[in-house]
């Protein structure tokens, strides 16, 4: 009973938002508000979470997920079968300019966005699908060359992130010689190191143009992302945590990059761990809370 009251809910919110407005059938930011209210309301959303939709804020949580689904089937440019429509999504993000660009840049950054992602899990689909859309949306600008991390940048995000998670000293003997065992330790130093510099995020994944600027220049890009989804794709099985999802991800399927770069950089990473002032016991606890709160925070 309860299911069906559900889906007569929908039924009658579709017929609403089905009747043609006197600006006709152009989706615009009326429309697009009054979706969000009502499904919104169906979903159990707060009102403070709302507030952040209205000014275009969609945090990468479940509920807007859903909610980002919910107003792709009322408002036409998402199915869960056929993904995100194309010739609709277009009347919803006016400054997509031209056509054909817009389509194939939209749907290139979804083939990449949905890679490490279930491809049954239509709320995430849904959510990234219209991530991709407002981001080709935007007005166009040329790209800052992306800047690669020094060996110092290298060793340094890796010690602070040791410290942060009291990483034992006979783990850090290890990481000097590019050494990174399967353990629980060495996963969440991979996670915290893949934040901090920027190489990864947990609701992204690895960072592929950034990683391919850093180690693989020489390689076309698309042969380099298309190894790295293969890649994950294979790890989705073993997957069960943030941890283990960046050390398998971004250590496991960068190994060869990693311990490259180690290799022609290992005087360089010896020196500068070495160089680094160890933290007294209680400024390291006084620091960690805030200092992690900063380090996880992971809001697109």
């Amino acid at each position: 009973m309860a299911r069906y009251q559900k889906w007569c809910f929908l039924f009658a919110v579709i017929l609403v938002l089905a009747v043609p407005s006197s600006r006709g059938n152009r989706i615009v930011n009326d429309d697009l508000l009054k979706a969000q209210a009502t499904c919104s309301q169906y979903l159990g959303i707060s009102e403070s979470r709302v507030a952040q939709y209205n000014i275009s804020i969609y945090p990468s949580d479940r509920d807007t997920m859903c909610m980002i689904r919910c107003v792709g089937i009322l408002l036409g440019f998402w199915d869960d079968e056929k993904g995100l429509l194309i010739d609709n999504s277009r009347e919803f993000f006016p400054n997509s300019g031209d056509v054909a660009k817009f389509s194939q840049k939209a749907l290139q950054c979804v083939e990449r966005k949905l890679a490490s992602y279930d491809p049954s899990d239509a709320c995430t689909r849904a959510y990234f699908s219209f991530r991709c859309g407002m981001h080709q949306s935007e007005p166009c600008s040329t790209p800052a060359p992306i800047e690669k991390l020094t060996a110092e940048q290298f060793i340094r995000a890796q010690v602070t992130c040791a410290r942060i998670l009291r990483i034992p000293p006979d783990h850090l003997k290890l990481y000097k010689q590019g050494i990174y065992p399967d353990d629980a330790e060495t996963r969440c130093l991979f996670r915290c190191f893949g934040i901090r510099t920027d190489l990864y995020s947990d609701s992204e994944g690895p960072n592929l143009e950034r990683l391919h600027a850093q180690f693989a220049e020489d390689q076309p890009i698309e042969e380099f992302k298309a190894r790295a989804r293969q890649c994950m794709e294979a790890n989705r099985p073993m997957i069960n945590d943030k941890c283990t999802d960046a050390y398998r991800n971004l250590y496991l399927c960068f190994k060869e990059h990693f311990n490259a770069f180690t290799l022609r950089n290992r005087q360089v990473l010896i020196n500068t761990a070495t160089a680094m002032p160890t933290l007294p016991a209680g400024l390291v606890e006084q620091r960690e809370a805030p200092t992690e709160l900063l380090l996880y925070s992971d809001d697109d």
